[in-house]
Parts: structure tokens; sequence; C-alpha cells
């Protein structure tokens, strides 16, 4: 076989891994580690060698989406991910894909942005965007759903700090259908500390069907501090 025929195998079986790439696992506590494992015991080339470093990318990527959530079953399909170096150990992964949680008939489409640690082969910062493009319908932050969403990102707040007594303001919430049965609800607003303020986001997703939070994200806009397990799964 020609080099050139080999490098073109090996790049259609690499598009492939990533366009088929699918996780089915529950997820563990966050100090498990997840790592890819080569699919050929010796690759045969530096094509083929690149090809099993990507899988290892990809198989971390998953891994870390599907901790946002707990405990739940959660499946991850990678339709696109583009790997950018960030300095001389990690990357940038960005990309869409679709999720499915439990044994839900719908899969969520979804869009990432993560780090990739190459010492360690995994991913420990993440951001994910459940559902499509679009602006969010606003909705009373009085309302049922506004309460809900203050009163849980407070909890989480609090319990991250709890040393001070906060208190969490929210002063536009969003909600976005995303599927038959989820809600992405967004909200932005201040956290009060003894000592001062900081702007606050918090992006979650809600189960009607359920009435449960299943995930929430939330930051810290002070420059200085940002959430380290913002991305984990709501109680």
């Amino acid at each position: 076989m020609t080099d050139r025929a080999s490098c073109c195998k090996s790049f259609v079986a690499l598009i492939a891994a990533l366009l088929l790439a699918t996780h089915s696992a529950f997820a563990a506590p966050p100090t498990r580690a997840i790592e890819g494992r080569a699919l050929d015991a010796a690759p045969e080339s530096r094509v083929e060698a690149a090809q099993t470093i990507d899988a290892a990318v990809a198989a971390a990527l998953i891994g870390a989406i599907s901790t946002q959530f707990g405990e739940r079953k959660v499946e991850v399909k990678l339709d696109r991910m583009q790997v950018d170096p960030a300095n001389l150990i990690d990357s940038i992964l960005s990309g869409e894909g679709r999720l499915r949680i439990g044994d839900d008939d719908d899969w969520l489409p979804m869009r990432f942005k993560a780090l990739y640690d190459s010492r360690t082969a995994s991913v420990p910062q993440q951001e994910l965007v459940l559902g499509d493009d679009g602006a969010g319908e606003e909705i009373q932050v009085g309302s049922a759903l506004g309460r809900a969403l203050q009163d849980q990102a407070t909890r989480r707040v609090q319990a991250e700090f709890v040393q001070q007594p906060v208190r969490l303001r929210l002063d536009r919430v969003t909600r976005t259908r995303v599927g038959k049965r989820y809600t992405r609800v967004e909200g932005v607003g201040a956290v009060n500390f003894e000592e001062g303020s900081a702007p606050f986001s918090v992006d979650a997703l809600y189960d009607g069907k359920s009435d449960a939070w299943l995930r929430m994200a939330y930051e810290l806009s002070t420059g200085a501090e940002r959430a380290a397990d913002a991305a984990t799964p709501a109680p």
C-alpha cells in the first residue's frame, strides 16, 4: 500500500470514529479519570498514531460531558470536533453533537467547548450548551420557574462558599424548549457577599416531567472566581 493510500485510509477512519463515537455509562465521582484506548496495539504510521490521539481526546470529552449529569445514564454522539492547540500541553476542543438522557427518545442537540490536558488525557474544563441556536423567551423572575432557579442556584453557591453568607439576586430569566420534555433556563444577576458583590450567570436544564434540575452551570464573573464544579448535576 502506498503512503498516499495509507494516509487516506487513516483519515477516513478518523472521521468515522468522530462521527460515530457513542458513550453510554453512569457518571462516576469527579475523581474518575476517563481515558481513550488505542484502536491498534501498534500504529503503523504517523497518521495512525494521530488517529489514536484523537480517539483518546474524543473519549475524554465524552466522559467529561457525561459526568455533568451525575448518576443518570447519558449517551453522547460527536458529530463534529475541532482541535486547536492552546499551548504545548493543552488543546481547545470545540464542535457539535447530540446527547440523550436516560431512556428518552429525544437526542438533544448540543454545542461544546473544552480544554484538553494531554498530560492526564482528561478534560478539566468544559462548556456545554444544549438546544438549538436562538434567543430564549424571557419570563418573570418571580414566576414559579424563576423562583425555583434562584433557590437552586443559591443553594449551589452557598455550598461553595460555606464560610460566609451569600445572597443571590436574579434580574433576568429566560427559558428555551429543548426536546419534548426539557427546558433550558438561564439567569443573570448578582451575588452579594460580606465584602462585596459579583456578577452572576447560570445555565440550567430542567425536566418538567420529573420536576427535577438535571444540570446547573454557573459563573461568578469577578475575573478571579469561577465555579470549579459549575458544570455538575444539580441535586
